[in-house]
């Protein structure tokens, strides 16, 4: 899940630090980056839920058709009522104008086939036309993958040799919730 890798610099991201916290047993300690992903799946699981029955409710697709402009073309608006809803359907009011403008993500690609299929300006039949068909790069890395990677990150420390993927799959700015939730009760 796209979001998992973003949410790690979202400060107001709560929910699922504390969710990891009690995933680890209580305790990720010096252990974070393993648990991020041996964890993941458990922790995201009732937002993938959520996410789908939003994609599979009509109601949400037409917000994404209004949001569009409708008969009249515009581009998405990053405080659209779709994105708006949906932040509010994982329980995260403040996630629309993040999710709006992930562009080139697979939340935005589902939005433009919606789109394309309502206005009938499909291109020839295909995958560009499923709002079901998920690229490669928009799949998650598998588990047994990152935790491949992070094996040889601390075999040798930045040596930049993990087989072409990034050696730290989790690296990057890590919001105060992260660290804070995992080190509480």
């Amino acid at each position: 899940m796209r979001w998992w890798d973003q949410a790690y610099g979202w400060e107001r991201e709560t929910i699922w630090p504390r969710r990891l916290h009690l995933v680890a047993g209580g305790d990720a300690g010096g252990e974070l980056e393993r648990w991020r992903i041996v964890g993941r799946d458990a922790v995201v699981f009732p937002e993938v839920v959520a996410v789908a029955d939003a994609l599979l409710d009509p109601g949400m697709a037409e917000l994404v058709w209004v949001d569009s402009g409708a008969g009249r073309p515009r581009a998405l608006p990053a405080d659209g009522m779709f994105c708006r809803r949906l932040g509010e359907r994982v329980g995260r009011a403040w996630l629309g104008p993040l999710v709006a403008t992930d562009h080139g993500g697979p939340l935005i690609a589902w939005m433009g086939a919606v789109i394309r299929k309502r206005r009938g300006a499909g291109g020839p039949p295909g995958y560009a036309d499923d709002p079901w068909w998920v690229r490669r790069e928009h799949q998650p890395v598998t588990m047994a993958g990152r935790l491949r990677v992070l094996g040889k990150e601390k075999r040798a420390p930045g040596s930049g040799r993990c087989g072409g993927l990034r050696c730290r799959p989790n690296s990057g700015p890590r919001s105060v919730a992260w660290s804070t939730a995992l080190r509480s009760s």
